[in-house]
């Protein structure tokens, strides 16, 4: 269970940091249509983009460190030969 809730944080923290820099670039004039094409989409609709957003970066950090701990299994079945 600790690797699940390891997994879900650093989802979160990706996203959070998407989100973010998403909300940053309305700060600057070349990339200001970004934010203002985003808050056009209709509530429902970026609910949606959200969760799945969320489920994708889940996902794929889930992928990630389960590549990482298989690298180490690799790595023994690699020497023991």
């Amino acid at each position: 269970m600790p690797g699940a809730l390891r997994i879900l944080g650093y989802g979160l923290i990706g996203l959070g940091a998407i989100v973010l820099a998403i909300y940053l670039s309305s700060f600057f004039p070349p990339l200001e249509f970004i934010w203002t094409s985003i808050m056009a989409i209709p509530f429902p609709i970026r609910f949606s983009l959200g969760a799945a957003t969320t489920g994708a970066v889940m996902v794929f950090a889930s992928l990630i460190v389960e590549r990482i701990q298989d690298r180490e299994t690799d790595r023994k079945l690699k020497d023991d030969t």
